[in-house]
């Protein structure tokens, strides 16, 4: 593996860690996991001998005093075949709270040893090479798939399937930074062949295939996502608030009183959805609602799905409503399916309904009488039903998107730069980023805040 980023760039692991690998409580069976270079020591502290390598054996656990705590089975696994890539010993004992306390309190009065910290064992698989992000990445969602498929996606990137792809594309990206870069530093002139342009449309198209890819196995995972926008004071809060059933939005006449975004995961008829409210789109002055409005163009740009939620008065101004679902397309993905929802047809007189206008579909209801809701539910169901469709090859998340989307973006400004004789520095530069980018999936390059985001979601013991 390439460079990692330079706080572990040299890091020695000195400590040896110790973890409960099971669930902690009364069960039949229990699971302690050492992992470090003094595991030897702590074999012989314990079972008076180091277990064959990669063998079961059925051997007493002894305590200080000699005396048997235990007996069970003890497994060593020798560095560098072993998870994380370090002398590994693994003891099965009886799952009684005593037992597992006095192994725990006996292995832990080597001062050579502490307890794992939460996801520690996979983090040291990582960082000596023995996975890469997104295999770490699909392990916590193994643990938590919630359905055979997304089971499956997840063990296809655990299995590499991912991983493959984006190191094939990095490859084929870096072969040609390496000729470039040869170029500038050897011949000293701007000329290169513009067939390069049909390698990086190459990349583009492939990257663009991931990308299709991974929105699948993003949906799969994480749900379809449905943001709530809309003008001030139209009743996008109170929608939000009779969808997640509970009043986690503050509901006022007061426009511009939601100012911050909110979220709820929530199930209808046992489909997963996650519902998002924002803050209303307008022309503020006051400082406080103006960050709550980009934070919901952020929003809208990561949606699956928008609810557009006007009023009557929005929709008697035709112009207005269409003009910002213009710019709604201009500044998110125009992919992103738009719907309308009419609301306040209480005062209208007007029965809930499903119509469309200028090819967007809009569904007429009344969040004050409830009046309508049952249709917006069976309209959002029929869009997860669908979504539900999607085979997917496997899981993805978010940031891999992000990060897919912002890599398109540098090799259409290399491409750009190419076509148009710009110096070649700056190509090389566009290159440079994408490569740079694109590793940050696999953890070639990464950040230390994403790396410790990422290996605290597991438990203690993984």
């Amino acid at each position: 593996m390439e460079n990692i980023f330079y706080i572990y760039l040299f890091m020695e692991f000195t400590d040896t860690i110790l973890a409960q690998v099971t669930p902690v409580g009364k069960s039949g069976v229990a699971v302690l996991r050492v992992s470090g270079s003094y595991s030897k020591e702590v074999a012989f502290h314990l079972l008076n001998k180091i277990p064959k390598i990669r063998y079961a054996e059925y051997l007493p656990f002894y305590d200080s005093g000699n005396k048997i705590i235990d007996q069970g089975i003890a497994l060593f696994f020798s560095a560098p075949n072993s998870l994380t890539g370090e002398d590994i010993l693994e003891l099965q004992c009886h799952g009684s709270l005593v037992v597992i306390d006095l192994l725990i309190e006996h292995i832990l009065s080597l001062s050579i040893v502490r307890m794992a910290e939460p996801g520690e064992f996979l983090k040291r698989a990582f960082l000596n090479d023995k996975i890469d992000l997104i295999q770490a990445e699909a392990i916590s969602d193994l643990i938590n798939a919630d359905s055979i498929k997304v089971a499956r996606l997840a063990m296809n990137s655990f299995k590499g399937l991912f991983s493959n792809r984006v190191n094939i594309v990095m490859s084929k990206l870096k072969n040609i930074r390496v000729y470039i870069e040869a170029h500038i530093d050897f011949l000293h002139d701007d000329y290169i062949s513009l067939n390069f342009i049909d390698e990086i449309n190459s990349l583009i198209d492939e990257i663009n295939d991931i990308k299709h890819s991974s929105y699948d196995g993003s949906v799969l995972r994480e749900g379809i996502k449905f943001v709530f926008s809309g003008f001030p004071n139209v009743g996008k809060s109170t929608l939000f608030n009779l969808l997640s059933g509970n009043d986690i939005s503050i509901v006022s006449d007061i426009p511009g009183t939601t100012r911050d975004i909110l979220r709820e995961y929530i199930n209808i008829d046992h489909l997963s959805l996650h519902i998002v409210d924002t803050a209303g789109l307008n022309d503020s002055d006051d400082e406080i609602e103006k960050i709550g409005i980009d934070r919901a163009w952020i929003e809208l740009k990561g949606a699956d799905h928008i609810f557009f939620v006007i009023d009557n008065n929005i929709i008697k101004n035709k112009s207005l409503l269409f003009d910002y679902l213009s710019l709604i397309k201009n500044k998110t993905f125009s992919s992103i399916p738009i719907t309308i929802v009419n609301n306040k047809i209480d005062l209208l007189n007007k029965s809930p309904c499903i119509e469309s206008i200028n090819s967007y579909p809009i569904i007429y209801l009344s969040a004050l009488t409830g009046n309508g809701i049952c249709l917006l539910k069976k309209y959002i169901k029929n869009i997860i039903k669908t979504s539900r469709n999607i085979e997917g090859n496997f899981l993805a998340r978010r940031r891999h998107l992000d990060i897919l989307e912002k890599s398109l973006k540098y090799l259409n400004n290399a491409k750009y730069y190419l076509s148009s004789n710009y110096s070649l520095e700056l190509l090389a530069e566009e290159l440079r980023n994408a490569y740079q980018i694109l590793g940050r999936i696999n953890g070639i390059f990464t950040s230390e805040e994403l790396f410790n985001n990422i290996f605290s979601d597991f438990c203690i013991g993984k």
